[in-house]
C-alpha cells in the first residue's frame, strides 16, 4: 500500500492593497520506490538495462517547498516555488501508479 501524508501552512497577506500567500509545505511519500542509484548499479553489475523495479523495497521518501505569490496589478501576478525532496528515490506520485488503484 502506497500512501503520502501532507502537511501546509498558510499565510495570508496584504501588501499595497493587494493580496498575496506564502505557504510552507512538508510530505513524506511511503511505499515501494527504488533507489535510483541502486538500479543503475545493479544494471551495470549485471551487464543488462536499468530496471528500477527490480530495486523496489516498502521505503519512504520526504520533501518541502515553499510557494509565494502576489497580486502586482488588478490583471498581473507573480508566483516562485523552491523545494527539496531525495532525488534519489521513485517518485510514486507518477501517472501509473496513481491511477491504476481506481481502475
Amino acid at each position: 500500500m502506497s500512501f503520502q501524508v501532507n502537511l501546509e501552512l498558510e499565510h495570508r497577506h496584504e501588501i499595497a492593497g493587494r493580496s498575496g500567500r506564502v505557504a510552507a509545505t512538508g510530505f513524506e511519500s511511503r511505499g515501494r520506490m527504488g533507489l535510483l542509484d541502486e538500479a543503475i548499479a545493479s544494471a551495470a553489475n549485471a551487464g543488462a538495462p536499468i530496471d528500477i523495479a527490480a530495486v523496489r523495497h516498502y521505503r519512504s521518501r520526504a520533501g518541502v517547498s515553499l510557494n509565494m505569490d502576489q497580486e502586482l496589478a488588478a490583471d498581473l501576478g507573480a508566483f516562485i516555488r523552491a523545494g527539496k525532496a531525495a532525488g534519489n528515490v521513485e517518485d510514486i506520485t507518477n501517472l501509473r501508479m496513481s491511477i491504476a488503484p481506481w481502475r
